[in-house]
């Protein structure tokens, strides 16, 4: 446990619901849902037998995988309460343990695939040499989102300060959140045959604020309330509502894929 922070950390954690949390792994989800269905077609996770889901949480991923595959689905998460909020909703094997360290046998799953994990790892390529190790030959470990908030690109230029800030308050909270482009040099050095890497696109349209809004706000408030005032706060949604209702605004976090497989 000691080299493996909770996701989020546990102080941001409390300032939300658990079923705000799950709304927002499965806002991110949908997110990433174009390059999360490329990153399956390359893995063959339709054929899959058995997948571990590392650093699941709540569960946003496995409704998904089991409408994509009849595999049985382990999900791992370092949690209790995000695995107790999964419980009677999955149809998988829940499992209470650190991701660094993966309590399964020698090549027992065809797919290891987890999201938004590594940037939370002290030591992300121990963690992928675990999934390397647990998962069979021609098998396939798949990053499915991984951030890089140091090539994030902010309209209209206001919003800039308060992006650093958001990235500096992730890394102290001990994340690393430009992981994502250094996702192929971690699957190569893990001994991962590299299928491809890829990036999230992005979209952005004018309109009013809604609840997936709100839910961000809520997230941002979390992460920088201990870096600027309640007034600062409320200054920036104030010019991000109104960037998006003239059509604007712009606000894209490169997000990485990796698809790599375990060779013979």
């Amino acid at each position: 446990m000691a080299c493996y922070l909770e996701k989020p950390a546990c102080r941001i954690k409390k300032m939300l619901s658990i079923d705000q949390w799950h709304e927002r792994y499965r806002q991110q989800a949908e997110w990433t849902y174009a390059a999360r269905q490329r990153a399956y077609q390359l893995s063959g996770i339709g054929s899959a037998a058995d997948i571990l889901d590392v650093g699941s949480g709540t569960g946003a991923l496995e409704e998904e995988l089991n409408c994509l595959t009849e595999a049985r689905v382990t999900c791992l998460d370092i949690s209790r309460d995000n695995l107790f909020y999964h419980h009677g909703k999955s149809h998988g094997t829940l499992v209470n343990a650190d991701g660094q360290h993966l309590p399964f046998r020698n090549n027992c799953f065809d797919v290891s695939l987890f999201q938004y994990v590594l940037l939370w790892l002290h030591d992300p390529l121990a963690a992928l040499r675990e999934m390397k190790r647990v998962t069979r030959p021609n098998g396939y470990v798949v990053a499915l989102a991984e951030p890089d908030y140091a090539h994030r690109i902010d309209n209209p230029k206001e919003m800039e300060p308060y992006s650093r800030m958001q990235r500096e308050a992730l890394i102290k909270q001990g994340a690393n959140p430009d992981i994502g482009s250094s996702l192929g040099d971690l699957f190569f050095t893990a001994g991962l045959q590299i299928i491809e890497v890829g990036l999230t696109g992005g979209a952005w349209h004018s309109g009013e604020p809604t609840e997936h809004t709100n839910l961000e706000w809520l997230v941002t408030q979390a992460d920088l309330g201990s870096l600027v005032s309640t007034t600062e706060l409320a200054h920036m949604r104030g010019v991000s509502d109104l960037s998006f209702l003239q059509g604007r605004r712009v606000a894209y976090l490169p997000v990485f894929y990796a698809v790599g497989r375990v060779t013979v």
